[in-house]
């Protein structure tokens, strides 16, 4: 079979439902592989039992057969710290499996240190090349976090820091990134010299302000050495994060030569802006380039621990009218939510009127 005949199959079987391409591919060799492809390419990590337990070791022992179709991982973390202290004295730190060794007779207590003291050794032995080499060809990395839950920071560590000893470190397209803040930090040392979407949501809790600063400064080292490759970044914030103020965070990014996208989703009353300064001269630094814009929020208010200012809540209006007279001249679509309703809608109609003939995508919500 000749690669343009195969090339166009190829084509052909990827619009196919995947049962179907499942149903033949035992026709043949090229069946077979591209059926392989459609199937790993995307990898979802969800939960821990027996079945993913199962399903994670085969993809690390027949690596070279399987892993190598996978172009996308995701990964949901939700083991709580708890549950690893209660019932476990060791823990190893493998890419794709977490093997707890339970003890009946340890307390909470007494687990502790040897479940650290276990955790610090195993992780060492745990990230060899022969386990971890296995996925090479992956281009998207996220990583979840359910924020109702405790959870255990070395989990968190350990599964940032794979970004940088994998060897899809260097071929990574797009990192989605859902994170307890205080693990960001471990990011200050990671190059990935190929990332160009970035999707980071950041849920503080009730961590002190300047505690969020610092581990956002250490963030930002990883963020800024994406400068010459960053496309696309997308910041959006949990409304339960108390003392988060993202006026730090866009006052210490730098400029990125080609990024064409910016998102920012926070809750709407605009909780998480102390002055919106900072956000206004990251987007005019960035005019010249950008192509899409996406000012969103959540329809829950912020909690917080002090006074908002009232008039925080037309963040999105203050944003647009700023930028009406030099608006982004390769600015083909735009997204943007109406928030306060009852709110004048001035700012939006002549933000619009300066982008109206150039725009190929316009979304507005409520």
């Amino acid at each position: 079979m000749t690669n343009l005949p195969f090339d166009i199959l190829w084509k052909i079987l990827e619009y196919l439902p995947f049962e179907e391409v499942t149903r033949i591919r035992t026709v043949n060799r090229h069946f077979l592989e591209i059926a392989r492809t459609l199937q790993y390419r995307k990898l979802v990590v969800n939960g821990y039992g027996k079945r993913t337990k199962r399903l994670l070791k085969a993809l690390c022992h027949w690596g070279t057969m399987f892993v190598r179709y996978t172009s996308s991982l995701g990964l949901l973390i939700t083991w709580s710290q708890s549950k690893l202290t209660a019932g476990a004295n060791a823990i190893e730190f493998s890419p794709w499996l977490i093997t707890f060794i339970p003890s009946s007779t340890l307390t909470i207590r007494d687990a502790e240190p040897k479940l650290w003291s276990a955790s610090a050794s195993e992780n060492r032995s745990s990230w060899s090349p022969k386990q971890h080499g296995n996925f090479q060809f992956v281009q998207e990395y996220s990583i979840g976090w359910d924020v109702d839950r405790p959870y255990h920071a070395e989990l968190f560590t350990a599964f940032l820091s794979l970004a940088d000893v994998a060897p899809f470190g260097k071929t990574l397209t797009k990192l989605s990134l859902k994170v307890p803040t205080d693990r960001l930090v471990c990011l200050a040392s990671v190059r990935l010299p190929s990332l160009e979407e970035l999707d980071i949501h950041l849920a503080t809790q009730s961590l002190s302000e300047r505690y969020i600063n610092d581990c956002l400064d250490c963030f930002v080292v990883f963020v800024n050495n994406l400068y010459l490759t960053l496309r696309s970044l997308s910041v959006s914030t949990s409304h339960t994060s108390l003392n988060l103020d993202l006026y730090t965070f866009f006052h210490l990014l730098g400029d990125f030569a080609h990024l064409h996208t910016l998102g920012i989703t926070i809750p709407y009353d605009g909780a998480h802006f102390s002055s919106l300064d900072s956000l206004r001269f990251f987007i005019h630094k960035h005019n010249g380039n950008l192509q899409e814009l996406k000012l969103l929020c959540h329809a829950r208010s912020a909690a917080r621990t002090r006074p908002n200012d009232p008039s925080a809540k037309y963040w999105i209006q203050r944003i647009v009218a700023d930028i009406s007279s030099t608006p982004p001249r390769d600015l083909h679509k735009l997204e943007l939510a109406l928030r306060p309703l009852r709110s004048q809608l001035t700012p939006f109609l002549t933000f619009l009127a300066s982008v109206a003939d150039q725009l190929d995508s316009l979304v507005l919500t409520g």
